[in-house]
């Protein structure tokens, strides 16, 4: 009897673990099946807000500099008609910081970076965003920087209106289409660089091999990471690839006369007397060196433009030249021999803000 009952007892466990086990599997498929269908609700949400953003932004766009909804209709109409790989987009970006360095003015300002290994900068990221945003960054000794080449003198300009070449400095004013060179006159006045980090901190960042003039709005800040940055089987034109000393742009030596170096010590000691930020911008440098370093490195290749390399003026006379440091340092320097190209710095000054230049 006994048995009978532990037999029975076994039975109805058995049958009762075999319903419990179909409820779940039953009740698994309605999850699965709810699951699927709330995926495909997010999904249909995601491409319905993408979508409307799209629209919302070429809605801004038509409407800006319009009367009313009118002309804002034949846009979208004549948009429509172009197909939607020609419809004007835009897509909201602002500025995350603004990169301060030493190079004033676009004139001066290195054509790649890494050429002048001296240059610094700093970026102070805007408040708003985390404290800890570049929390990590400190790991890696590069990084790339996106910023917008914000001194174009043809920034906004209509694409319908622009040159398709440009006159590229290695080629002697030789043109070339503008996205096969690094030209900062491009359809978006989007720059990339790299340089080197020199320090971390909350949401400062010092870097330096720049090539970017003071004050660039910066867009993004992303590590440079070899294993996929370097491609090792790249291949350029034979014009990009030329020896330094067959280029356009060698320049075989610099020479500081000894009134130059007295005035740039001058400068180098009032440089926080300018009125502006340049005071926080000799913080970047240990000492006067490192701006004598700075001066020859930059004026070591030829930073003038292609017509002031290849006019008639500069091959008859030697004419001062003028570069712009740190805000307010004016160094004079000439191209003694057009053939050897050798630099000679012959005088500097301290502009103070609103002032004329001090002297000694």
């Amino acid at each position: 009897m006994a048995g009978g009952l532990g037999a029975a007892g076994a039975m109805a466990a058995f049958v009762g673990c075999g319903v419990s086990v179909a409820y779940l599997m039953y009740r698994c498929r309605e999850l699965r099946t709810e699951l699927e269908h709330c995926e495909e609700l997010r999904a249909a949400e995601r491409r319905g807000r993408t979508e409307a953003e799209k629209k919302l932004r070429q809605l801004r766009k038509k409407f800006q500099g319009t009367g009313g909804s009118v002309e804002v209709a034949k846009g979208e109409a004549a948009a429509s008609a172009l197909g939607s790989s020609e419809a004007d987009e835009s897509y909201p970006m602002r500025p995350i910081g603004y990169m301060r360095t030493c190079f004033s003015r676009r004139s001066g300002t290195p054509r790649q970076p890494h050429l002048v290994p001296a240059a610094k900068g700093l970026l102070k990221l805007k408040t708003k965003l985390p404290k800890d945003i570049m929390s990590g960054l400190q790991g890696y000794s590069h990084c790339w920087i996106l910023y917008i080449f914000h001194e174009n003198t043809n920034l906004g300009t209509e694409w319908e209106r622009m040159k398709g070449k440009v006159q590229v400095p290695r080629l002697d004013g030789g043109r070339v289409g503008v996205l096969a060179t690094r030209s900062p006159h491009r359809p978006n006045a989007i720059g990339l660089s790299s340089a080197k980090i020199d320090s971390v901190q909350d949401k400062c960042l010092i870097v330096s091999g720049l090539d970017l003039v003071d004050g660039s709005p910066v867009l993004d800040i992303k590590p440079y990471v070899p294993f996929c940055d370097v491609i090792e089987s790249a291949a350029t034109p034979a014009w990009v690839g030329r020896a330094v000393e067959h280029e356009p742009l060698h320049i075989s030596s610099v020479v500081i006369t000894d009134k130059a170096m007295r005035k740039l010590r001058f400068c180098w000691d009032n440089l926080g007397k300018s009125g502006d930020q340049a005071g926080t911008l000799k913080e970047l440098y240990n000492d006067f060196g490192d701006l004598v370093r700075l001066l020859n490195q930059v004026l070591g290749r030829d930073i003038r433009s292609v017509y002031q390399r290849t006019s008639d003026e500069a091959k008859r006379d030697p004419v001062v030249y003028h570069l712009h440091l740190l805000g307010c340092i004016d160094v004079e320097y000439v191209v003694e021999d057009t053939k050897s190209k050798t630099i000679e710095i012959l005088d500097a000054h301290l502009r103070l803000t609103g002032k004329r230049k001090q002297k000694v």
